[in-house]
């Protein structure tokens, strides 16, 4: 009966924001928003004995955990509504499991838990379909011999590695950076070929989860921090690998993404291509490892032999 009346009233609320409605979630000022509850976020410690509890796997729950330690004591609904709390999938995930978690601990009604979920989705949608409109219009077109440009300036220098694993991975000049300055070789996972450095990085909107290259290109890395190790020195200054310098010698950085994704997108690949750069993650655990497994196997059947075909192209 309660379920019933909290359905109801769920309903009613609902009306109140007209199916028109253009002002986005960001915007809308609905009834249903102002007059919801905060959400005063659990501790790490309680919320993780629910998620054991309630069956979630290791990896799940980790995730979750991270993002948690992300929020405030209490998250209220002009906290989503006016940006300062960093959204995402599995940032909204993570909310409606705290949503969850409150409601059957008896500290959220019914009614406040659905609305909950109710903002959440509708700030996700907002979200995912302003990212879809910013790709579609963001990316530039990159054709061969613009890559192949950037890469003739550094062939005689150490850079033109660093060229190689920017157009192997699609990573941003800083994730690079991070790779050379911390770098830890028991982070490698090999697939036949195909190996994924597991960074793991995650600031914002900004996420590194893995960083692909061919297996055979990891000791062209480690022959570089060597050198970097010994502190060898060109032109009279030592070697570095960080962002501003990749910045700076292999400019314009965000081709080399921009190409990655275009071109496995031509290829049929563009949901591999999201998840090999990190673009957009599945939230479910099941969805993460199908993508993982089809990325693996679409960069090793079709982008390391293209960018192999590619370089060969160097010294024509």
């Amino acid at each position: 009966m309660e379920a019933a009346v909290a359905q109801r009233t769920f309903s009613q609320s609902k009306s109140d924001c007209p199916s028109d409605c253009s002002l986005g979630a960001t915007q809308c000022h609905q009834p249903w928003t102002r007059s919801l509850v905060a959400l005063p976020v659990p501790s790490e410690e309680e919320f993780r004995q629910w998620m054991e509890f309630k069956g979630f796997l290791r990896r799940t729950i980790e995730d979750k955990l991270r993002y948690l330690r992300k929020l405030p004591r209490i998250v209220t609904p002009e906290m989503i509504l006016g940006g300062e709390i960093p959204f995402n999938n599995h940032m909204q995930q993570t909310l409606h499991y705290i949503a969850l978690y409150l409601f059957e601990t008896g500290r959220l009604s019914l009614e406040n838990q659905l609305r909950w979920d109710r903002l959440l989705k509708q700030v996700l949608r907002e979200r995912n379909k302003r990212l879809r409109a910013k790709r579609e219009r963001g990316a530039q077109e990159v054709c061969d011999e613009d890559i192949l440009a950037i890469l003739r300036r550094v062939k005689d220098s150490h850079y033109y590695i660093v060229g190689k694993i920017l157009l192997a991975s699609g990573a941003r000049a800083s994730e690079i950076g991070k790779l050379f300055m911390e770098y830890d070789p028991r982070k490698w996972e090999h697939h036949g070929g195909v190996s994924l450095y597991k960074m793991k990085w995650y600031r914002g909107y900004k996420i590194c989860e893995y960083i692909f290259l061919p297996t055979e290109w990891i000791s062209e890395v480690e022959e570089l921090l060597e050198r970097i190790r010994r502190g060898e020195k060109i032109k009279g200054k030592k070697m570095i690998v960080n962002e501003r310098r990749i910045q700076a010698n292999l400019a314009p950085v965000s081709k080399f993404r921009d190409y990655l994704y275009q071109k496995m997108k031509d290829m049929g690949y563009e949901e591999e291509a999201r998840f090999i750069e990190s673009r957009e993650l599945p939230v479910s655990e099941e969805h993460y490892d199908k993508i993982k497994k089809r990325a693996i196997q679409a960069y090793k059947q079709h982008w390391k032999p293209h960018i192999k075909n590619l370089l060969t192209k160097l010294n024509q």
